[in-house]
């Protein structure tokens, strides 16, 4: 079992428990489902934005325009 799965039961048993209506369950627990699949597509949207943003800067890090084997950033002007 995964820690999603956890946490989306963990989040129906919650939906349900606040409901006293039994035919609410359904809605519930779409709307549990749709909600975290947001969040994780959220999340996976700023993980690819920070990636980007490391990648460029790593590049820039390791750029050795005189091709003297030491990075540019490492020697002074």
């Amino acid at each position: 079992m995964t820690w999603f799965q956890v946490h989306l039961s963990c989040r129906c048993l919650v939906g349900e428990l606040a409901s006293t209506d039994p035919a609410a369950g359904k809605h519930i627990k779409a709307a549990v489902l749709i909600g975290s699949l947001i969040a994780a597509n959220l999340a996976a949207l700023l993980l690819k934005r920070r990636n980007g943003v490391y990648r460029r800067l790593c590049e820039a890090e390791d750029r050795d325009e005189d091709t003297d084997g030491i990075p540019d950033t490492y020697q002074h002007p």
